[in-house]
């Protein structure tokens, strides 16, 4: 006995990612974004990076766009020296399209964990 199976097919459009339906998504994730541009500016933040840098001493109504942030990681000192600048080397490395990813995982002086992903 032969069995026909049709399968119907439905016509999808393609989604149209309007800057509304952008954000949202960027913001629905938990983890901290920062999207950079070529030379390390920021473009947009998410709303996890926003509230993690609130936390941090950061006035609620800053907005980092258009901030470098390989100048705030070659700017660093103190504790965070080296974390900065090992940040900023990963960055470059991927900008520079020597690396596809770079990883940093590691622990604050106040004992904050952390994993940084770079891609």
């Amino acid at each position: 006995m032969k069995s026909s199976v049709r399968y119907a097919t439905i016509k999808v459009e393609p989604l149209n990612f309007s800057e509304e339906l952008a954000r949202a998504v960027l913001d629905s994730l938990s983890t901290h974004i920062a999207i950079l541009d070529a030379n390390g500016v920021i473009l947009e933040t998410n709303s996890a990076w926003r509230i993690f840098s609130m936390n941090s001493g950061i006035p609620k109504d800053f907005d980092y766009k258009g901030v470098n942030y390989l100048d705030i990681c070659d700017a660093t000192t103190g504790e965070d020296t080296d974390i900065a600048r090992k940040l900023a080397e990963g960055i470059r490395a991927v900008i520079a399209g020597k690396i596809e990813e770079f990883l940093l995982k590691g622990k604050q002086a106040n004992l904050r964990s952390y994993l940084l992903s770079i891609s």
